[in-house]
């Protein structure tokens, strides 16, 4: 049996207010190990899920930047 992960952006450690830059590439600061990251990279042991809140913003910029990276590919 095989157990889904929720990607970076959904940890509260994945932040991209302040990096707008980076955020419009699909990546945030991670306060854990304090680099970039892309939103759809694997979890670590560091992940703490986001607060309730922010789920339906964080799976929408998942979305938006899965569909950008779909795009780019098929260029």
């Amino acid at each position: 049996m095989t157990r889904a992960h929720d990607p970076c952006a959904m940890c509260a450690r994945f932040i991209i207010s302040g990096h707008e830059q980076q955020a419009a590439e699909g990546r945030g600061w991670c306060l854990g190990y304090e680099r970039y990251v892309r939103a759809d990279a694997p979890p670590t042991v560091l992940f703490k899920p986001a607060p309730a809140g922010q789920t339906r913003e964080r799976r929408a910029f998942l979305e938006q930047h899965a569909d950008a990276k779909k795009e780019m590919e098929t260029v």
